[in-house]
């Protein structure tokens, strides 16, 4: 679990705030990769209101709904959020102070699964994107304030466009981001779908890395005093190789999550690298020629038998016979762990049992993550995937 709060002091008055945050559907303009809001509740907003809701977050798409839980008109909205991978629940607590209005957003989330050694840096994410989408909110009251108007929502019940001064401001915020003068609507959907692009890489590296690194100690394991570490050979052809196949399959569950690409599914089978790059270490090939060498290429093709097996598409028989023809590949291979090691493992002790287990355990979790490519395109991002409506300048109307 993680806490973020965050407080921002905005001009306007704390009515005026709180309406325009406390309704939801106004939140894609002015929250960053937020693509859609659609209320499923009828009435005036209070305890039980309903929104759905899309975004991208942390290299995912997010899809899913809100509830309000507590409501005091004028002061407090909170929500919780329900998740399969993310969830947890945040409010808005506004408070009128001597320069205008302070806004103070608090968020309390909880991680599912795997996801939660990520915890910290998902804080990270979560406290610079309310930072700066606060900014912006800010920007918007502060234009509306020079105009001596009011911020107020127009339009259509879902995703309304805002009053012109502020949709103008906006519009030239997002443009100085970009330092690009005014901007599209397809530019501005692009970007956070590059960010998440790049989001979902960078994370899948660092697993590979870290699986590298576990799957290098069996190795030593299995070599003994014989095994020898070197700059190019453990960092580069190793880890390197690794954080590759990492990132080609974070590539791939990003990819999966906003839609499909042409081709993609080819990136199943990155796991090979895994068997090629230690052939660029130089005596490898010579090597290779007397059958040593060539566990990485078996528990890359092992992997990918896995992947298919796990990810769900296919005809079931085929899938189940292929899986269970990796899986007693992958038994077989670490059964073997004590003919290759020539005696210095043993599964009747604690250390062999703990070697065998690491490297069979290290062989099902590369299969789990080479079944991204394999796995159905996420069907909620067709809709998500697409650029939000262009903002419209509206003059408000004199009440």
């Amino acid at each position: 679990m993680f806490n973020v709060t965050t407080r921002k002091v905005l001009a306007g008055e704390a009515d005026a705030v709180f309406r325009f945050v406390a309704d939801q559907t106004n939140a894609p303009r002015w929250q960053s990769g937020l693509h859609q809001v659609r209320r499923l509740t009828s009435g005036p907003l209070g305890v039980g209101t309903e929104h759905e809701f899309t975004r991208i977050f942390a290299g995912r798409v997010l899809t899913s709904r809100n509830r309000f839980v507590r409501f005091e008109p004028g002061h407090l909205v909170e929500f919780e959020v329900p998740g399969a991978w993310l969830s947890g629940r945040a409010s808005y607590v506004v408070e009128p102070v001597a320069e205008g209005t302070r806004l103070i957003s608090r968020m309390q989330f909880t991680a599912q699964g795997a996801w939660r050694v990520l915890e910290p840096i998902l804080r990270l994410l979560m406290a610079r994107d309310a930072t700066r989408d606060e900014a912006r909110l800010a920007a918007i009251f502060a234009s509306a304030a020079a105009q001596n108007s009011t911020v107020s929502p127009q339009g259509p019940a879902n995703n309304r466009p805002l009053a012109g001064a502020a949709a103008k401001q906006l519009e030239v915020e997002e443009s100085r981001e970009m330092n690009t003068g005014p901007i599209h609507a397809d530019a501005r959907a692009g970007r956070p779908r590059a960010r998440a692009a790049a989001l979902s890489i960078l994370i899948g590296a660092f697993l590979g890395i870290t699986w590298a690194a576990g799957f290098r100690a069996f190795m030593a394991e299995i070599a003994g005093p014989e095994s020898t570490f070197g700059w190019y050979a453990t960092f580069g052809a190793v880890l390197g190789g690794a954080g590759i196949v990492g990132g080609l399959l974070g590539w791939a569950d990003h990819i999966r999550r906003t839609g499909g690409r042409p081709h993609w599914r080819w990136l199943a089978l990155s796991p090979l690298i895994l068997g090629l790059s230690p052939l660029t270490v130089p005596g490898t090939l010579a090597a290779l020629a007397q059958g040593i060498g060539t566990a990485g290429m078996a528990v890359a093709i092992i992997a990918i038998g896995l992947g298919y097996a796990f990810g769900g598409r296919g005809r079931a028989w085929l899938r189940a016979v292929i899986g269970v023809i990796a899986a007693a590949a992958a038994v077989a291979l670490v059964a073997f762990t004590p003919l290759i090691s020539e005696g210095r493992i043993s599964f009747n002790d604690p250390r062999g049992a703990w070697a065998g287990t690491l490297a069979l355990c290290s062989i099902m979790v590369l299969g789990l993550a080479t079944s991204i490519p394999f796995r159905p395109v996420h069907p909620s991002t067709q809709a998500a995937d697409a650029p939000p409506p262009p903002i419209k300048n509206k003059t408000p109307t004199p009440g």
